[in-house]
């Protein structure tokens, strides 16, 4: 089964959000399913000039609420999967579990207190390691 274009749903399971995770979904999609949300998690129609930002990147990751269910959360796009490496994969992660972790009030503290934020950037980087690789 082709992977690209379907939006895959991740549930961190102890915390109240969700990462959504795909690749070359179009904004029609993208627009039907999610609002955009802003820092204070009020929530918008996304518009194609937010979606499509103005330099083509590697991936990118959205603060999205689902329309259907109220989920929030984070939508990563991966644009050029073949040059998705672990690098720009960690990099998408540290949004998604700074998004979260940002929204919930967790505080990562440092080396010896960074624990629950180191796995849930590990978890984070595994999910969009299976959509890229098709590995569902």
């Amino acid at each position: 089964m082709d992977n690209e274009k379907i939006i895959h749903q991740f549930d961190p399971v102890i915390y109240p959000a969700r990462v959504w995770i795909g690749i070359n979904i179009p904004f029609y999609d993208v627009k039907e399913k999610f609002y955009g949300l802003d820092i204070s998690l009020e929530r918008a129609e996304i518009t194609e000039k937010e979606y499509f930002p103005d330099t083509f990147s590697t991936a990118r990751t959205y603060t999205v609420s689902d329309k259907k269910d109220g989920w929030i959360g984070t939508l990563v796009v991966l644009w050029q999967p073949k040059k998705c490496d672990v690098g720009i994969m960690a990099h998408e992660a540290v949004h998604c579990a700074d998004f979260i972790c940002e929204s919930f009030g967790i505080e990562s503290r440092g080396f010896s207190g960074g624990e629950p934020y180191a796995y849930l950037l590990q978890w984070i980087v595994r999910c969009i390691e299976k959509v890229k690789l098709n590995k569902l």
